[in-house]
């Protein structure tokens, strides 16, 4: 079974077409739908085929919903939060941006948020075409019209780029750093002619993917009068929540509960069990939240075979054929072991633990990973930037995948779990695998 045999099914249910007939009603309609948890939400909104403005009540949750939107294939995009105490998250400014300018070319059919994010001024829907511009194959353009236009938004002359709002000029090759994408652009002339555009990796400038065009965004004027994302959206949006009254509330307490504006004026959907507005239409799902194992696969198994049992269809889905191996390889080793064989399926004592990894976010891979391996719950905070890292480190820590990035396959391997690309590792510690072989064979280096 495929995702898109799940995406197939579920949409044959038919409270998603009573759904759909719903929201096809005035401007002021409001729709609740209740019963839907973890998965089955983002399965529902990416049924629903309609431009979706979602704020979930927190972050965690925001980026929850993202990541299933994405593993779906949904036109999606995320906006963050970018402000961290007195310091500006570069990455999630990138993703602000990306998420402004796909809006501004109406590009987008679903936004996810949070109250924070929404809080922080965005530059003007007008001043984000004055300091953006683009670049297309085939394109003719002087290298130093480029370098005038990149200085007039800000942008810094440098030899190698290495973050957001820089370029540099070698030759005939010219490399930007927009606001506008994770990774920086690589455009070839040949002549006046852009030859071609790809996007490229700064750790190991090895080209990632070609493109026809580059968006070039700067980084705005802070003096200048600014405004919110809500701005950016058009009428046709169906405002989306999992707790309308507490966004409101947050939105409130930093100030900004004007501008959500009237939401008895916008066609909303609200994802749970009670409604915020008096008049709406309730929808009733009849999915149930997952319990929770804190990795303790003997329950989860006497929890599968309970559903067997009571006549469900357990379907197991994982991104990759190894991780559906490791699965089974853990069932029939509590299925299958005996008191013959001198062994013991026993249950791990729960354990949690509460870490900020805000300031020191490369160690979360690490201690995520070992955490699992010992059966303790890591509660983690300040993990937003690691999904702009090398790689989406949170979503490689959950699929247990090195994704050629040196620190999820050191934090693997570490933590006691099969890596998949060890090369990765020698660009940036090139000793790595042989001392820790000689600390596993002799307890030092």
């Amino acid at each position: 079974m495929q995702i898109g045999d799940l995406e197939i099914g579920f949409a044959q249910h038919p409270e998603i077409a009573l759904a759909k007939r719903e929201l096809q009603k005035g401007r002021e309609t409001h729709v609740l739908l209740s019963g839907l948890h973890a998965s089955a939400r983002a399965l529902m909104l990416a049924e629903l085929r309609a431009p979706l403005f979602v704020i979930f009540d927190n972050a965690e949750s925001a980026q929850y919903v993202y990541a299933d939107l994405k593993t779906l294939g949904a036109n999606v995009q995320y906006f963050p939060s970018a402000q961290r105490r007195r310091t500006m998250d570069e990455a999630a400014a990138i993703q602000r941006t990306e998420t402004l300018t796909a809006l501004a070319s109406n590009n987008v059919a679903i936004v996810v948020t949070y109250p924070e994010a929404i809080a922080e001024p965005t530059p003007k829907k007008e001043e984000l075409s004055a300091i953006s511009f683009q670049l297309k194959v085939g394109q003719e353009i002087q290298l130093s019209a480029i370098s005038r236009q990149l200085s007039d938004l800000g942008f810094e002359h440098v030899d190698f780029v290495f973050q957001p709002g820089q370029y540099a000029v070698r030759g005939s090759i010219v490399d930007i750093y927009s606001y506008s994408h994770d990774n920086p652009y690589r455009l070839d002339f040949f002549g006046d002619e852009i030859d071609s555009i790809r996007t490229f990796d700064i750790e190991d400038q090895l080209s990632k993917a070609r493109v026809e065009t580059a968006e070039i965004v700067g980084k705005g004027q802070s003096d200048k009068e600014q405004s919110t994302i809500i701005d950016y959206l058009t009428e046709d949006f169906v405002w989306m929540s999992n707790d309308f009254s507490i966004v409101r509330f947050k939105l409130d307490g930093l100030g900004l509960l004007g501008y959500l504006g009237s939401l008895e004026n916008h066609k909303t959907i609200e994802l749970a069990e009670k409604s915020t507005f008096p008049t709406h239409s309730k929808i009733a799902f009849d999915t149930m939240p997952q319990p929770v194992f804190h990795k303790q696969f003997d329950i989860l198994t006497e929890d599968l075979r309970k559903h067997i049992d009571d006549g469900y269809k357990i379907y197991i889905l994982a991104e990759q054929q190894k991780q559906l191996d490791r699965l089974k390889a853990i069932f029939e080793s509590l299925t299958s072991v005996s008191p013959e064989d001198g062994l013991s399926a026993k249950r791990s004592v729960s354990e949690a633990v509460s870490l900020d990894f805000g300031r020191t976010p490369d160690l979360y891979p690490a201690i995520a990973l070992t955490c699992e391996r010992l059966g303790i719950t890591l509660q983690a905070e300040g993990t937003e930037r690691l999904r702009y890292k090398e790689c989406d480190r949170l979503e490689a820590v959950r699929m247990h995948q090195t994704r050629h990035d040196h620190r999820m396959a050191m934090a693997l391997l570490v933590a006691g779990f099969p890596v998949d690309d060890t090369d990765c590792i020698r660009k940036s510690y090139p000793a790595f695998l042989e001392q820790f072989n000689l600390i596993r064979q002799t307890g030092s280096i």
